[in-house]
């Protein structure tokens, strides 16, 4: 890099590195779309790579060869990190999460787990503050004293359960200090440090030699040995020095501190949120002004040169000059989408559009995002780009559609401000009350237009859902004028509807939630402007099987299947509704859910409620009829196409998926299934896509399979259910089975589980009833 000022530097991943323990699912299956977007909380360098942890997640990027790698593993994934700290002498980032996990993160990508503290059944807090490291060994403040971590060792040596937080530890001759609750408290190392009584008070506010800037002592936050003097910092007040055995002084003062630390050149850092003081010796000090500073570092290969996070700059790289400072890099990061909120995924055009607000009674005033993955790659409209383009704070934006003319003409709903539209990532337009039929709400004196499910018919019109207002169902025609629909039963009273679509009779379903307890479906025949050749139902009781009544209060999804049903995903569980094409044959304000039956493990003969009493907040159906079914609190099941059988679960405790909160999914065209938890978005290769109508375009990839591939050969374009079968030229079958929606996927080895040899195969692919057939040819090179 040359030392010119760069205004903008982009990061393509070269190498996306999973570390997985044993698991139960394949690496290979798993892509991470984490967003990295958030501000760095922590940065440590080590040698040529820079670890930055942020919104509890990990990345570390190679200055040198300017690669990126991301940290997953498949018992913790990447997410909920709370600290990082590098052990020099073990040459190893020891981690921290939320639950209590205590990780090593050696150089060669290897890690271990240190489960002692996430493991202890005692009832206590076992939140960690901080890391401080020093030998052999890792003393970690808690929620409830410390802990004593030996890293060669891989265990906890000591641990201190007095009930107390422990804010900061550090070492200065054989003592131990700790900022605590109450207080500086101090211990020799060499006696027993998990007795509290050998735990002695050090008064710090007794040896205060000033007179502005008093304290409390249990106001230290954090202690820090820097030239064998201990340094006590108080956030937003001061910094002080032990100058002395009887004598503490401000050294920094009046400030809006946030951190102190060493860094490992052993310089002492403050940093406030607009400055940062770099202390090479008690009376040596260099200062740069920084807005909205969150961490720095020294760039440890080159000086003054410094490893910083600011504002909406991520992980930067900066160079001192005279009187300031100039970007060497600045924007590293992964690739990826705005948000670790996928609140909606809608992927249509070939392209999945992710939205990161959020809403249910009222807004919860997320940063406005649209992230759209396209071709293997994401692009974002962020935040900035909208407040700087419509004027306005852009906040909950809470789904996305695009034009399916033009897939760059997005239009996305928000829980507060309307409707946007966008061409091309750019802002067009803001749809409200003042140029369209969208109508706000008065809610505690202010203002709000709450908008939120679309959809597109097939005359190309854009359906959306206006809440709590008297016509709900809005349209935006296909020649740029807006109308609106008016039902009394879902205008009165106001309601909160939450998504709309369109099922494959043409008739629309409107959901609702937050115990508004309905269903509304309606045809509109074609005919937007004359609403007396309509038919609607109003739907507001459900019963079951047994005739028995059952309450819903949300409904957050429906989608159609191939066999005429609908799948509902409700608070209390997942059901279907039968005869789709006949459901507006009846005013009935009555509707049967049925609940899903699936076979006991230990007996096929019994069959049980699928997920009940589990709230479920959406269902995809891939190209082979499987359910994708995704929970609030227990991650992702995928249902065969019999609906009876469990074939996967996926969760937290064995996958990559960072959370068991799946907020919303989607399937692209190839079979990847995107799970969006509520801690970041995660893609599993599900091996399913649409099946074709015909046997025109069935081709096999790789093909040739060259000597140095291992993964998995895939036949596309089959008919769904196809018979498929490969044999040699000579007629010797290799391998049968089934295709699962269009694809057949085979491994390369024989019915004994041996690598065939280099030759060319056949591949014979007949329909369900077998009418129709095909016939391709693979060529194998080992």
């Amino acid at each position: 890099m040359n030392n010119k000022r760069i205004n903008l530097f982009f990061i393509i991943v070269s190498f996306v590195s999973i570390y997985f323990s044993a698991s139960s699912q394949s690496t290979k299956d798993w892509f991470s779309h984490i967003s990295y977007s958030n501000d760095i909380t922590k940065i440590v360098q080590v040698e040529d790579k820079v670890y930055a942890l942020t919104d509890g997640k990990l990345f570390a990027y190679n200055h040198v060869d300017e690669s990126i790698e991301e940290y997953i593993k498949s018992d913790g994934g990447n997410t909920d990190i709370t600290h990082i700290a590098y052990s020099s002498k073990h040459k190893c980032l020891v981690i921290t999460r939320s639950d209590a996990n205590i990780e090593l993160l050696y150089q060669n990508g290897s890690y271990k787990n240190i489960l002692d503290l996430k493991d202890l059944n005692q009832n206590i807090v076992k939140t960690i503050n901080n890391i401080f490291i020093i030998d052999d060994f890792a003393y970690l403040a808690t929620e409830f004293g410390f802990l004593m971590v030996d890293i060669a060792r891989l265990e906890v040596k000591e641990s201190g359960e007095f009930n107390i937080p422990f804010y900061s530890i550090c070492l200065v001759g054989n003592m131990l200090y700790a900022a605590t609750n109450n207080g500086v408290l101090t211990t020799d190392i060499s006696s027993n440090i998990k007795d509290f009584e050998n735990w002695k008070n050090f008064p710090v506010s007794k040896f205060y030699t000033e007179t502005d800037y008093p304290f409390k002592d249990s106001d230290i936050k954090e202690v820090v040995s820097f030239k064998n003097k201990l340094h006590f910092l108080i956030p937003d007040r001061a910094v002080y020095i032990m100058d002395t055995p009887s004598s503490v002084k401000t050294i920094q003062k009046g400030k809006d501190f946030r951190l102190m630390y060493l860094t490992a050149s052993q310089n002492l850092f403050i940093t406030s949120n607009q400055t940062f003081w770099e202390y090479e010796d008690l009376d040596q000090t260099t200062s740069i002004n920084i807005n909205y500073l969150k961490y720095i570092i020294p760039n440890n290969t080159k000086t003054g040169e410094y490893w910083l996070s600011s504002g909406g700059n991520n992980l930067s790289l900066i160079k001192k000059n005279e009187s300031d400072f100039e970007y060497l890099k600045r924007w590293v990061r992964p690739l990826g989408p705005v948000s670790n909120y996928p609140f909606s995924q809608t992927y249509q055009n070939n392209q999945l559009m992710v939205t990161g607000g959020r809403f249910y009674t009222d807004r919860f005033w997320y940063p406005a995002s649209i992230s759209v993955y396209k071709n293997q790659r994401w692009s974002n409209i962020e935040q900035y780009k909208i407040n700087e383009e419509s004027g306005i704070n852009a906040l909950d934006i809470v789904y996305a559609i695009s034009n399916p003319k033009n897939p760059n003409h997005i239009f996305a709903s928000s829980w507060g401000e309307g409707l946007y539209e966008f061409l091309n990532e750019t802002f067009i337009k803001r749809h409200d009350e003042s140029n369209s039929t969208i109508e706000p709400i008065i809610l505690d004196d202010f203002r709000t237009t709450r908008v939120s499910g679309m959809t597109y018919d097939k005359d190309n019109n854009l359906w959306l859902l206006n809440s709590m207002v008297k016509n709900t169902i809005k349209v935006y025609t296909k020649n740029g004028e807006w109308t609106q629909l008016y039902y009394p039963e879902i205008d009165a009273p106001l309601t909160n509807p939450k998504n709309i679509i369109i099922d494959p009779y043409s008739n629309k379903w409107i959901t609702c939630f937050a115990g508004d307890n309905y269903l509304f479906i309606f045809n509109d025949n074609g005919t937007i402007a004359n609403s007396s050749d309509d038919k609607y139902r109003y739907i507001n009781e459900f019963f079951n099987e047994s005739n028995a009544s059952i309450e819903v209060q949300d409904i957050n999804h429906i989608v159609a299947d191939s066999k005429g049903r609908m799948w509902v995903s409700t608070n209390i569980g997942p059901f279907t509704i039968a005869n789709v094409r006949e459901i507006l044959n009846t005013k009935d304000n009555k509707i049967q859910l049925t609940r899903i039956r699936i076979a006991k493990d230990t007996d096929n003969n019994t069959f049980i409620g699928l997920l009940d009493g589990v709230a479920i907040n959406s269902i995809a159906i891939d190209g082979a009829g499987r359910k994708w079914i995704a929970t609030q609190s227990a991650g992702v099941y995928l249902l065969d196409a019999s609906d009876t059988q469990i074939e996967k679960h996926f969760t937290v405790e064995d996958s990559p998926l960072p959370s068991n909160n799946i907020l919303s999914l989607s399937i692209d065209s190839d079979g990847i299934v995107y799970f969006g938890s509520d801690r970041g978005l995660m893609a599993y290769n599900g091996r399913v896509t649409e099946p074709s109508s015909s046997f025109d375009n069935v081709y096999v990839y790789p093909n040739p399979v060259k000597p140095d591939y291992t993964g998995l050969i895939t036949v596309t374009g089959l008919k769904n259910n196809s018979n498929v079968k490969i044999t040699d030229l000579k007629g010797n079958l290799i391998v049968e089975g089934r295709s699962l929606g269009g694809q057949f996927i085979w491994d390369g080895f024989n019915h004994k589980r041996k690598r065939v040899d280099t030759g060319i195969y056949l591949v014979f692919g007949a329909s369900e009833d077998g009418t129709e057939g095909v016939v391709t040819k693979i060529m194998i090179v080992n």
